[in-house]
């Protein structure tokens, strides 16, 4: 990647993200959780369609519930890092 790609990808990222709306960014979170998750114990990546499958059947899947659950216990990590308290979805 050139320098000039990297910049751009950069700002173009930053502005996709501040005009997303936060459902957009809820979902977005969601699914690179679970490719982490998924990509650590499996050394490979699912298709969008499919992690969203994993979060759905997750609560009645126990292989899918682990990832997703391990998936969620990443995202919580980094959130708290970087210093986001939890909100009442009543909030939101």
């Amino acid at each position: 990647m050139q320098t000039d790609d990297f910049v751009t990808a950069l700002n173009k990222s930053e502005d996709l993200l501040w005009a997303a709306q936060p459902d957009e960014l809820q979902d977005g979170l969601r699914i690179l959780a679970c490719q982490v998750a998924y990509a650590r114990g499996h050394r490979a990546c699912l298709p969008i369609d499919d992690v969203k499958e994993w979060l759905e059947a997750g609560r009645k899947d126990p292989t899918k519930r682990k990832i997703v659950t391990e998936g969620m216990e990443r995202l919580i990590e980094v959130l708290t890092a970087l210093g986001v308290e939890s909100a009442k979805k009543t909030a939101i």
